[in-house]
């Protein structure tokens, strides 16, 4: 099944405009219908709508009066932007009777209700990362080593930031949802990203409290995808972890360079040499934890980059975190 999906032009700040069709891509026969819910109602086919009165924290239908706006024209948007989330639970299990959710590793139907897009077996194939484990990248350590900085995975990094945490081996499971969020359009499965993180131990305890910088995207290859993944499993992390933890999109990446699959560690980080800057607007404070955000942990030299920007406007504390690493 083809589909045109309309994309956004986001800048660093966060602020939006409506795009235009980006590409047609190949969607699942039980994936298709899901999209149109993936994004914040109604921003995929109708452009992004104006945030909802912060004040309203309750649902229902006397919440829903109080939180209509005094524009009458915004009034509609508003009241189907706070019915979203119960519309979308009846959605999804309409969905699942007449499109059953299938693995996304093995194919076979999901049996499980600890994961939206993984079957009982794959679930139990995930590779959870926990302590003890490097410091530095957070891959776990098994048996007994020199030091905490003599992990052969960052062992020629100079890590520019304090400490560093994975939820998971980036392998199997972990992998084809990853590369579903990356390359098919699947943004639904950033929930399934945030119950690894769920369950990878004193992985969320690492990052409550703080504020989460996702590593950012350059506008050409934004424009491609429709979204960033790392800022998308930025806000599901700060779901998760709750504690006061949120997410600032304090970095821009100026510079559209090459993909860095297939270089070594020294050509990705010549790669990225001043390829990272902050935005205009960012507002940095001195006692703040900051946590950078990516999807997964190679080499490094990516979350190292963004780390030095962080580092020469005056934070003091900074970690990364990555759902997976490998």
């Amino acid at each position: 099944m083809k589909c045109v999906v309309w994309t956004e032009k986001a800048s660093p700040q966060g602020t939006s405009e409506m795009g235009y069709p980006c590409r047609a891509i190949s969607l699942g026969w039980n994936a298709a219908p899901r999209l149109f819910l993936s994004k914040p109602f109604g921003q995929s086919c109708f452009g992004s709508w104006p945030a909802l009165d912060t004040r309203t924290k309750a649902f229902g239908p006397g919440h829903l009066v109080s939180a209509l706006p005094n524009n009458p024209n915004q009034s509609l948007r508003h009241a189907l932007a706070l019915l979203r989330q119960p519309l979308k639970v009846w959605w999804n299990g309409l969905l699942d009777v007449f499109f059953p959710r299938s693995c996304l590793d093995c194919g076979k139907p999901v049996d499980s209700d600890d994961f939206q897009y993984l079957c009982r077996s794959c679930g139990r194939r995930v590779v959870y990362a926990g302590p003890p484990c490097c410091q530095s990248c957070g891959y776990p350590i098994y048996g007994e080593i020199e030091s905490a900085r003599s992990c052969p995975h960052c062992l020629h990094l100079e890590p520019a930031y304090e400490a560093g945490r994975v939820a998971t081996l980036f392998q199997g499971p972990v992998r084809s949802l990853i590369h579903a969020l990356k390359y098919e359009q699947a943004e639904y499965v950033v929930e399934d990203l945030a119950r690894l993180a769920k369950h990878s131990p004193e992985y969320l305890t690492f990052l409550r409290g703080a504020v989460l910088v996702p590593v950012p995207l350059h506008p050409r290859k934004l424009r491609e995808r429709g979204y960033n993944q790392s800022d998308l499993i930025a806000g599901a992390l700060c779901r998760a972890a709750q504690g006061g933890t949120r997410r600032l999109r304090l970095l821009e990446r100026v510079l559209d360079t090459p993909s860095q699959t297939r270089f070594s560690r020294r050509e990705r980080q010549a790669n990225l040499k001043n390829a990272f800057a902050l935005v205009n607007d960012a507002s940095i404070m001195d006692h703040q934890r900051y946590v950078i955000i990516d999807d997964v942990f190679t080499t490094g030299s990516t979350l190292n980059a963004c780390a030095q920007v962080l580092r020469r406007s005056g934070v003091r504390r900074i970690g990364i975190a990555t759902i997976g690493h490998g």
